[in-house]
């Protein structure tokens, strides 16, 4: 892989490596409010409280931020103002490399539903596996025509060809999995909101 596709997106207009023709493309998570039962259920099965995951980018043509995600409506892009309140804790963190070639490479799952079997069925049946081995396991319903959040996201990061997403499932990716992923290469991301 080329140093090009992962030059550090640098923040400080002073600095000589900034770029400010990459766009500003981010990761978010954030967890499900008490409100409602998903919130419920992920407090008591996973103390890590993050449930969604979702990419947000500057859009030239439309103006401000726009979302990239995979929802209960299925995989869909909409504007960043448009998206239901995100619960608490939220995280983001800002891509050091351009995400471009990713994105471009996965704009054809636009539209595909969202994979209720693999969040209902198998990351349960995953997340039992690994409290009672202590084994990570890959999702055992697992569904390429559809997607979770997380699977969504993962497949963008590996088709940017990402040190690391070489061997990457997304299809068995959770949104804390990511976050580790993120967290362990700050070198390709910045954390840059946390509330």
């Amino acid at each position: 892989m080329s140093n090009d596709k992962t030059k550090a997106n640098k923040t400080t207009p002073g600095d000589p490596q900034w770029d400010p023709t990459m766009p500003d493309v981010r990761i978010g998570f954030a967890a499900a409010p008490f409100t409602c039962l998903l919130g419920v259920l992920q407090r008591v099965l996973d103390t890590r409280l993050l449930w969604h995951t979702w990419l947000s980018y500057p859009d030239r043509l439309w103006g401000g931020r726009w979302l990239a995600n995979a929802d209960a409506h299925g995989v869909r892009v909409l504007p960043r103002s448009a998206m239901p309140l995100l619960g608490e804790p939220h995280v983001e963190y800002r891509c050091r490399f351009d995400i471009s070639q990713g994105l471009a490479r996965c704009r054809d799952f636009v539209g595909r539903p969202y994979d209720y079997v693999s969040l209902l069925v198998g990351h349960p049946i995953k997340l039992l596996a690994y409290y009672l081995t202590g084994a990570d396991v890959l999702n055992p319903a697992r569904d390429a025509s559809r997607f979770t959040c997380s699977e969504f996201v993962a497949t963008v990061l590996k088709a940017a060809e990402l040190p690391g997403t070489e061997h990457m499932d997304p299809e068995s990716e959770t949104p804390a999995s990511l976050m580790h992923y993120m967290d362990s290469h700050p070198e390709l991301f910045e954390r840059i909101v946390e509330g």
